[in-house]
């Protein structure tokens, strides 16, 4: 099937000018490792509609700037109701500098501004504090405070110092917490990366208690959330309804090139209501989906989430197909993991109503015989291969364990009190691609259960598998 291309009304969340911005609280000064010259410099952030924008001080008003050490001394007088704190953060230490302030905070209601350093607070000197120190101290505040600030003589003057950097679409872009390939998560920052991997940087947040970084990567998952199902909704309104997408977006998979080596590389992951498709970068407009790097049959995958071990990132989980292979993937967030298994879960039900019956040839004692999984009889039945007629049959709900024996044959046991007395209480066939055919049994007993009890389904876990 070919990709149709996606008309830009789809993919647009809004019908807004792009740069315009969202209404949104973020700190705008931060760090950032910059791609094109390898430092890591201060630079201003924007989150827009459709775009994150970055922009870096022109050097050479920022070499002014730097040179520049006359200040006012202001002396403000602030009130601070118990608990309430100050509402500022702040960087450094020696001078400790007002990096952001929040919104109707005392100290945004009695005229602190961004890139104040604070000297002293009622008369004691702060300057030699280390930044823990100072926090607990402007944490413990309240009451009528005297705060003694330094501004720069040049602070007016050095407001349109910033000159556009780098502009990175949020349409298939992933966000990592993590250090390139490995398990270690960045310090205090991430990582942002356009569709095509031609545009990535990384962002650091300068408060240690990494309120900054928690407030940047909810609100850019959100945004990638809104844009890539924005894309997903224009997408499916061109595609048959029975192959639309569920889910679209990056995720990181496990990669083993040796025994003793691993390493996590980003993979472009799509769920329709048939498979799941794995490719290296999003496919382009115009092009097949037939350019994917693996597939996997919902049909005959099973998935769980997987507990945490030093050789995984958090919120992974892993991906069985019938034919033998796996694959461990990652979600930054549980949020975006649930996501996913979201997707999984809703999948595979409504696959097996599509296809409700299954059937493989094989033998079973000496005889050739037709294994069917028969979902709108609730049971699975051993049928003659020349006839059809029905030599066995057993509902679901009698089936207590399968397993592949080692001759390659499929091992299922029943519940000998649920059976009745001239049937076997279990059964050993040969068949083809036995994992293939446990695997779709699984997805049928699911799909029944989840009709009765849709929470069940979402435990990932059978007793008889």
């Amino acid at each position: 099937m070919d990709i149709p291309t996606v008309p830009s009304e789809f993919v647009s969340r809004k019908l807004l000018d792009p740069l315009t911005l969202l209404d949104i609280e973020l700190p705008e000064i931060l760090h950032a490792l910059l791609p094109t010259e390898g430092i890591k410099e201060r630079v201003k952030i924007m989150l827009g509609v459709d775009s994150i924008f970055l922009y870096r001080k022109n050097h050479e008003e920022a070499i002014h700037e730097t040179k520049s050490y006359e200040f006012d001394i202001i002396d403000l007088q602030i009130q601070i109701e118990p608990h309430e704190g100050l509402g500022v953060t702040i960087i450094g230490e020696q001078p400790v500098r007002v990096s952001r302030i929040f919104p109707d905070s005392p100290a945004d209601l009695f005229g602190v501004k961004g890139d104040d350093i604070i000297d002293s607070i009622n008369n004691v000197n702060i300057s030699q504090l280390d930044h823990d120190t100072v926090v607990k101290f402007l944490k413990s505040l309240s009451g009528t405070v005297t705060l003694t600030i330094l501004r720069t003589k040049l602070l007016n003057s050095i407001q349109s110092i910033w000159e556009h950097y780098l502009s990175i679409p949020l349409l298939h872009a992933s966000v990592s917490l993590y250090k390139s390939g490995t398990v270690v998560r960045l310090n205090n920052g991430f990582s942002i990366c356009s569709a095509d991997g031609e545009k990535c940087v990384i962002i650091y947040c300068d408060d240690k208690e990494s309120t900054e970084l928690l407030l940047w990567v909810t609100a850019l998952k959100k945004s990638l959330l809104e844009s890539n199902l924005a894309y997903t909704d224009g997408l499916n309104r061109l595609i048959p309804r029975d192959e639309s997408v569920l889910v679209t977006g990056f995720l990181f998979e496990q990669l083993h090139p040796s025994p003793n080596l691993s390493y996590w590389e980003r993979k472009f992951v799509v769920c329709t209501q048939r498979e799941i498709l794995i490719y290296s970068s999003p496919p382009p407009d115009g092009h097949s989906w037939e350019q994917f790097d693996t597939k996997l049959d919902l049909m005959t995958t099973t998935f769980h989430i997987l507990k945490e071990r030093n050789d995984l990132r958090t919120n992974s989980f892993i991906l069985r197909s019938g034919f033998g292979t796996h694959h461990i993937l990652s979600a930054e967030t549980w949020d975006d993991l649930m996501i996913w298994v979201n997707a999984l879960c809703s999948s595979t039900p409504k696959l097996v109503v599509m296809h409700p019956l299954k059937r493989y040839t094989g033998i079973w004692k000496k005889r050739r015989i037709v294994f069917e999984i028969n979902f709108s009889l609730s049971s699975i039945q051993l049928l003659d291969y020349i006839d059809n007629m029905v030599i066995y049959s057993w509902p679901f709900s009698t089936i207590e364990y399968t397993k592949e024996s080692l001759n390659s044959s499929l091992v299922i046991r029943f519940i000998e009190s649920s059976i009745p007395e001239h049937q076997p209480s279990s059964i050993q066939v040969q068949l083809e691609n036995i994992p293939s055919v446990i695997h779709t049994l699984r997805s049928f007993l699911l799909t029944k259960l989840s009709a009765n009890e849709p929470k069940y389904v979402q435990t990932f876990t059978l007793n008889a598998f």
